[in-house]
């Protein structure tokens, strides 16, 4: 199950879209489920890989820390805050 099912499962959407069309880059559809699943890495990977901006932001440090609560998520957490 993908991240976006899972999701989508927790919203309690739990209809079936394995039918929706995907565009590979030439702009034809993809039909075979597995091509589709290679189409999807393929897209991710070139908005995740991407190289190094040619300048850095300057960003200066926060003035305060924040409480921020690092402990175990929960399901339940998950599911209040998507509704």
């Amino acid at each position: 199950m993908t991240v976006y099912q899972n999701t989508r499962k927790l919203k309690g959407e739990y209809g079936h879209h394995h039918d929706l069309p995907v565009r590979a880059e030439d702009g034809t559809y993809v039909a075979v489920e597995e091509e589709k699943r290679k189409r999807w890495k393929q897209y991710f990977e070139s908005i995740i890989n991407r190289p190094d901006p040619p300048t850095l932001a300057d960003i200066s440090e926060a003035e305060e820390d924040l409480d921020i609560n690092l402990g175990n998520t929960y399901v339940t957490e998950v599911n209040e805050a998507i509704h």
